[in-house]
């Protein structure tokens, strides 16, 4: 026997009579219980190459190696000349390529400057202890060369993001 059908229009609300009755006969139906792993302790799947007292730089070198960082350094200096062609006037800063151990640094003052917040950016090259607290990244990077590096610091290629129009406003990705 069917079940009896609904009328147009209404909400469908099946019994579980009939919810069986559509899946056929229970003896079809096969199941196997999920078998999780043991439980084992934590542990580091660390590279046989990591030293046995690291230092923070060899746990951050783990994520950003030095092919990456040398990637992010040509990219950088791509998007820098090609956004540089667009510039006029003479007051223009010089822009001097980056170099992967300028890109440590820049991204060590990134870091600092997360567990060491300040309510402007400025306030790290501050030389002055009557206006607040003395930073150390202005003895590692120039505050003009830090920004320079943030305007044009770009991770992926900007040729292949032009061509594929990432810099159209029209672009949705964004």
């Amino acid at each position: 026997s069917s079940p009896p059908p609904q009328p147009k229009g209404s909400k469908s609300t099946q019994s579980l009579e009939n919810i069986l009755h559509k899946l056929g006969p229970i003896t079809d139906v096969s199941y196997e219980p999920f078998q999780p792993e043991p439980r084992q302790p934590a542990r580091a799947l660390l590279p046989p190459t990591f030293p046995p007292k690291p230092r923070p730089f060899d746990y951050f070198s783990l994520f950003f190696t030095y092919e990456h960082l040398q990637t992010i350094t040509t990219n950088t200096n791509r998007y820098a000349s090609k956004q540089r062609l667009h510039i006029k006037g003479e007051s223009v800063r010089e822009w001097t390529d980056l170099l992967v151990e300028e890109l440590h640094v820049f991204l060590g003052a990134i870091i600092y400057m997360g567990v060491h917040d300040e309510p402007q950016a400025e306030m790290y090259w501050n030389a002055d202890f009557n206006k607040g607290p003395l930073h150390s990244i202005a003895s590692h990077i120039s505050r003009c060369r830090f920004e320079q590096i943030k305007r044009y610091c770009h991770i992926s290629c900007p040729e292949n993001d032009e061509q594929k129009g990432y810099h159209l406003p029209s672009n949705k990705v964004w």
